[in-house]
């Protein structure tokens, strides 16, 4: 505080605190939803009263423009979600299986490599055959030859198989 700023009464003190953290951190605020916690009623009754004078209407007013500010900011930011949704939305098409399917398994961890086989190492496993459709795009799933896998698998980590010509026709 400035030496002219320590002479101010106890109540004006608390304001300009309040009014210097909004100035500074009024970037993380806007967002935010602010409520004055005080042990003396003076501070609330002063950011609203209707008629302030001096050093304290300066501030009050900018609290309220941080009022208006932080409103039309949270309107923004809903704007701009539901722009990202949509466009995410336009190009995502949600992967369904029914029971019955064939299907590959991504190998996880996405990315690990059989050292025998180096780069040229399956992405996939499979096919597998999707016994159960479960809630959340879970699938139970079971080998060509009957053999059940014991927890359900992400449907994220599945893909549809299609038999190809060379395929013996399993």
């Amino acid at each position: 505080m400035l030496d002219a700023e320590t002479r101010y009464p106890e109540v004006e003190k608390l304001c300009l605190c309040l009014f210097f953290t909004y100035t500074k951190l009024h970037h993380i605020l806007l967002t935010a939803e602010i409520i004055v916690i005080c042990k003396s009623d003076v501070v609330k009754h002063m950011l609203s009263a209707p008629v302030l004078k001096g050093r304290l209407a300066l501030m009050s007013d900018t609290i309220e423009d941080a009022t208006e500010l932080r409103l039309w900011s949270l309107e923004k930011i809903k704007e701009n979600k539901a722009r990202v949704a949509r466009a995410y939305n336009k190009k995502v098409r949600p992967k369904e299986f029914q029971v019955g399917d064939l299907v590959w398994e991504a190998v996880l961890p996405l990315g690990t490599r059989d050292k025998a086989y180096g780069k040229w190492s399956p992405n996939w496993h499979g096919p597998y055959k999707v016994v159960q459709a479960l809630k959340g795009n879970a699938y139970m799933l079971e080998e060509l030859d009957g053999e059940k896998f014991p927890v359900a698998v992400n449907g994220q980590h599945l893909k549809k198989y299609f038999p190809s010509m060379w395929d013996d026709g399993q």
